[in-house]
């Protein structure tokens, strides 16, 4: 048999502290921060097992010279929410946050991604948008409807592309990308048994930069 001895270990710690502010009576603030740890590491088990199962043969010749690697992010993610009452019953609101998450770790039966070399992928978020909740309105017992756009730019993806001839094979393309568009939504009770919704939505999502293992680049394609 030729098998490959690898393990990538993934450790989150995270502590969060938030606000609400309200300056005047119907505007409310709520104003955070979030820090986090991500510790993602590589271990080279190879030259252990070759030891212990002598009669087993590893994958990819000098695969188990693969030196361990690790790193270890810290990051401050602040956040920003408001809401403004328009009415009793309508109320805008926005939102911001920025968040990062660990890149992609292990690709397999190739060499290790170069983890010290990486950066986390980090997302911006924005929305806006109306929500509306009335009682007793048109012979129903409540309504309620919001719409909002959103918008979330990310930074520093690492994306896995697996080989199509052999799957257990994963090469890397880095870049960035956009996700944003319109959400909409009904909801209408008539009584304890009966109620309804819809929900409409549109969504725009493309690279704004990527590159691939090969070297070429997709600017401007769907993510």
């Amino acid at each position: 048999a030729s098998i490959s001895f690898d393990v990538f270990n993934n450790m989150y710690i995270a502590g969060f502290l938030q606000d609400r502010i309200s300056p005047v009576p119907r505007l409310h603030i709520l104003p955070g921060v979030q820090i986090v740890n991500y510790d993602t590491g590589f271990t080279n088990l190879n030259a252990i097992n070759a030891v212990n199962i002598p009669t087993v043969t590893l994958a990819n010749g000098g695969y188990n010279n693969h030196p361990n690697v690790s790193n270890d992010f810290n990051r401050a993610e602040p956040s920003l929410g408001a809401t403004y009452d328009l009415t009793p019953w309508l109320t805008a609101y926005g939102n911001y946050a920025v968040t990062y998450q660990n890149p992609t770790g292990g690709n397999f039966n190739r060499q290790q991604v170069d983890l010290p070399a990486l950066k986390p992928i980090k997302s911006t978020d924005y929305e806006i948008g109306f929500r509306a909740f009335r009682r007793n309105v048109m012979g129903l017992e409540s309504a309620s409807a919001d719409i909002n756009y959103y918008r979330d730019d990310l930074e520093d993806e690492t994306v896995g592309i697996a080989n199509p001839n052999n799957p257990t094979i994963t090469t890397f393309g880095y870049g960035s990308g956009r996700l944003q568009g319109v959400n909409a939504e009904l909801r209408a009770t008539l009584n304890f048994h009966w109620m309804g919704f819809v929900n409409a939505g549109y969504t725009s999502a493309k690279f704004i930069t990527y590159t691939s293992p090969s070297g070429a680049t997709y600017a401007n394609l769907p993510d």
